[in-house]
């Protein structure tokens, strides 16, 4: 098995567990789906394309935000890797997102110019 780093960097900053939480339905759905297809598109970008089937991931993040305040990482971490490993799942980079297939940690919350989230992927492609 081979090991690769696959890095990417979505726009944006995924919703805290608590505005997703609070939210009803539809708005929830389109949150999750545009993430995903973010993901998606991302992952399968010509020229940048993410090796696949991995046998196993791990996923670290660094999620950047404009204004310094507090914020609570699990909660961040809760809505981004549950949007990014469905959309791993539907590029077919990872058969599954349960913790035989992926591992993820809570994310570092950074403050910067941009907001954005950028998520390493190192993995082992499956023989």
């Amino acid at each position: 098995m081979s090991d690769i780093i696959y890095t990417f960097t979505v726009p944006g900053v995924p919703p805290s567990l608590n505005v997703w939480a609070r939210s009803t339905t539809y708005p929830q759905a389109r949150a999750k789906k545009g993430w995903e297809q973010a993901v998606w598109a991302l992952v399968n970008e010509r020229g940048n394309r993410c090796p696949r089937p991995l046998a196993h991931a791990e996923l670290l993040a660094c999620i950047t935000f404009r204004q310094r305040r507090r914020r609570d990482a699990e909660n961040f971490g809760a809505c981004l890797w549950k949007f990014t490993c469905d959309g791993l799942v539907k590029a077919g980079i990872i058969p599954d997102d349960t913790p035989q297939y992926v591992t993820t940690y809570t994310p570092e919350l950074v403050v910067g110019d941009v907001e954005q989230t950028q998520i390493m992927i190192r993995g082992r492609l499956e023989p």
